[in-house]
């Protein structure tokens, strides 16, 4: 591993900047998801599957909705040469947040009994619909911070705060649900973790960047000519991100409505379980090699040779590891979580393969971005989403949540497996154009 990283970045930053920015964040996520991880048998014995489906519900919405309210504006925020102008778009996306959260919070005042029962079939989370709004604001002020301090290379910020954001959200589960409050606990002690977490990289970027109020003010006067400039990412990027937010949270939104709040449960810990290790190991790395890259291609150096060598590394090892445990998720489920979720452990066996993909095409996802491809991008994800609502109503109109589940997998894989070729062929294409360069 060291010798492709060596090879793959410039000298500065191969075995030392590259390296410790990566272990700095891995470190972060590890500490906040092994936690979850460890906690995670005490939830399934505390909280019910019905409870799990409610809180996956909720997450399912805030997730969606959190994308709709800033325009994905945050997410330009590595691309500015000038510092000014990625305060302006992280300036720009809170705006946009509040404005929106207002209008979602007079949306659920007003229509709450009708969104929860009719529209999401669970009676449960009408009382926390009104906490939707609050849960985006956190969300966003932590993921446009998140990036500004990516930007700066504060690190060791972003890593506290994932680990703070972890603590907080795990420990106030525990406690909630060891007192008896588990009808709101999940949810709750998702809120608290958020706070937490946005509170404190809010208030250390702020100080380390010396960013004051009458910075913010000086801005606002940018904030028009920014939106104008980076108009792609809330025309492409957001639909895009829309459409795999809502692509993924399908099955949640699905179960609940069609079937039970049971079956959401159990889908939710085993898309959970397995899902963390991935997230764990794809946010800490991408983080800092999405930085690279961009500065690689911009700086017309080749890329492809030395993604292809580490794939072919690591991926083999990665699938016999996979394949083993297909075999033995359900009785390891019942094990580690408990007898009502055997169910969750034979989904588990199912999400393997594009779990799998996902570990290795999400890393790359920026490549469009970075090429001026987010159309082609939106198209894929659009037709990711017809596939997907295909192979859930085929599962929904059999009444078999086995094969709905199966089907949306195998969708997954057909379009992960395709993405994952088209970026590598993206900066294939780059390479080319620089052997022509010097031709």
């Amino acid at each position: 591993m060291a010798k492709i990283t060596d090879s793959f970045f410039p000298p500065k930053y191969s075995g030392s900047e590259f390296i410790k920015h990566s272990l700095v964040l891995f470190l972060g996520s590890t500490l906040a998801q092994s936690l979850s991880v460890l906690l995670y048998p005490a939830f399934s014995r505390l909280f019910s599957p019905e409870q799990f489906g409610t809180y996956a519900l909720f997450l399912s919405i805030t997730g969606i909705m959190a994308f709709l309210s800033s325009g994905v504006y945050e997410q330009a925020i590595l691309l500015p040469r000038e510092d000014k102008d990625a305060l302006t778009l992280l300036v720009l996306s809170l705006m946009l947040t509040l404005a929106q959260c207002l209008i979602f919070l007079i949306t659920i005042l007003f229509f709450g009994d009708y969104i929860a029962e009719k529209m999401l079939n669970n009676a449960q989370i009408k009382p926390f619909l009104l906490l939707v709004p609050v849960s985006i604001i956190l969300n966003n002020i932590y993921a446009a911070f998140t990036f500004y301090a990516n930007r700066r290379k504060y690190y060791a910020y972003i890593s506290q705060s994932s680990i703070n954001q972890g603590i907080g959200i795990n420990i106030s589960k525990l406690v909630f649900g060891l007192s008896g409050l588990t009808k709101s606990g999940l949810i709750l002690g998702r809120i608290i973790g958020q706070f937490t977490a946005a509170v404190q990289l809010l208030v250390q970027v702020m100080r380390k960047s010396r960013i004051t109020f009458q910075d913010i003010k000086a801005v606002r006067g940018n904030l028009k000519q920014v939106a104008v400039t980076y108009k792609n990412f809330p025309k492409f990027r957001m639909p895009l991100a829309l459409m795999n937010t809502f692509s993924t949270a399908l099955p949640i939104l699905a179960l609940s409505k069609y079937f039970t709040a049971w079956d959401a449960g159990q889908y939710s810990l085993a898309a959970g379980v397995m899902l963390t290790p991935v997230t764990l190991i794809v946010g800490s790395v991408s983080k800092v090699m999405n930085q690279k890259i961009i500065e690689r291609v911009n700086a017309r150096q080749p890329v492809l040779n030395y993604i292809i060598r580490a794939l072919l590394t690591i991926m083999p090892v990665t699938a016999v590891l996979f394949f083993i445990f297909y075999f033995f998720s359900a009785p390891v489920f019942v094990f580690l979580f408990g007898a009502d979720w055997q169910e969750a452990g034979r989904i588990g066996g199912l999400l393997l393969p594009w779990v799998f993909l996902v570990l290795f095409t999400t890393p790359f996802g920026f490549v469009p971005d970075m090429f001026f491809r987010q159309k082609k991008a939106m198209i894929i994800d659009a037709l990711y989403l017809i596939m997907r609502l295909a192979a859930l109503a085929i599962g929904i109109l059999n009444k078999n949540i086995m094969l709905a589940i199966g089907l949306f997998v195998l969708s997954g894989c057909v379009i992960l497996s395709y993405n994952l070729i088209w970026y590598l062929s993206l900066l294939k294409d780059h390479d080319k154009s620089i052997m022509t360069d010097k031709g």
